[in-house]
């Protein structure tokens, strides 16, 4: 799948000439429950120290975690 920076880094100007740091996506899909993962990862407290997004400020996202959770607990 290539290669990328790391999702939502925005760069501020000083930083536009240095080189920005890439990782592989190789994806690893579990035969028994599909899960997929990544094979090199990053600390959250790299990915996350300047996030720019809040999953609370989106109402369309709060229904649909709401209505999963109601769908999880009816299911089990």
């Amino acid at each position: 799948m290539g290669r990328s920076p790391l999702a939502n880094s925005f760069l501020d100007k000083s930083e536009l000439k240095k080189k920005e740091p890439f990782y592989p996506l190789h994806a690893y899909v579990c035969k028994a429950c599909y899960l997929v993962q990544l094979e090199e990862i990053e600390s959250p407290k790299k990915i996350f120290q300047d996030y720019p997004y809040f999953s609370s400020y989106s109402s369309t996202w709060l229904k649909h975690c709401q209505d999963y959770v109601n769908e999880v607990v009816n299911r089990f």
